[in-house]
């Protein structure tokens, strides 16, 4: 078998594109299919996997809903006094008027941080659901 031109990089490129594409695609096929096993060896009812899939979901909304409060706090602040920070605002108006400016944007925060941490706690609870429930979603 004679060739006149030289295979070069780019064609090669071409040839092995969907070779590639295939054995990317087997990979995270395998992967899934261990996680699965790694899920059911941790958990082995279904029903009790899929009540914790319901409780990270109902955390990861109750985070969104947290951040979704705290921008609405951020943008709707409780008095119509200057847009600077909480230093500046005791300097202008006095420390009570501050924080009461404040106090909508750092409860809001609390409740960010408090979400954020049920979310982070549920999904320490079983790692491999919660890697399981991230593959799904994408």
């Amino acid at each position: 078998m004679s060739n006149d031109k030289p295979i070069t990089i780019k064609d090669l490129t071409e040839i092995l594109g969907p070779v590639s594409e295939s054995v990317k695609r087997i990979d995270q096929s395998l992967w899934l299919m261990a996680q699965l096993q790694l899920a059911a060896e941790f958990e082995p009812d279904q029903a009790q996997r899929q009540k914790h899939y319901e409780k990270l979901a109902d955390a990861e909304l109750a985070h969104k809903k947290a951040r979704e409060a705290l921008t609405e706090a951020q943008n709707n602040k409780a008095l119509h006094l200057p847009d600077v920070g909480h230093t500046e605002l005791v300097k202008l108006h006095g420390k009570v008027k501050a924080d009461e400016q404040y106090k909508p944007v750092v409860d809001a925060m609390d409740q960010v941080r408090a979400a954020s941490d049920q979310r982070t706690a549920l999904e320490d609870i079983a790692p491999v659901l919660t890697r399981l429930r991230e593959a799904w979603k994408r």
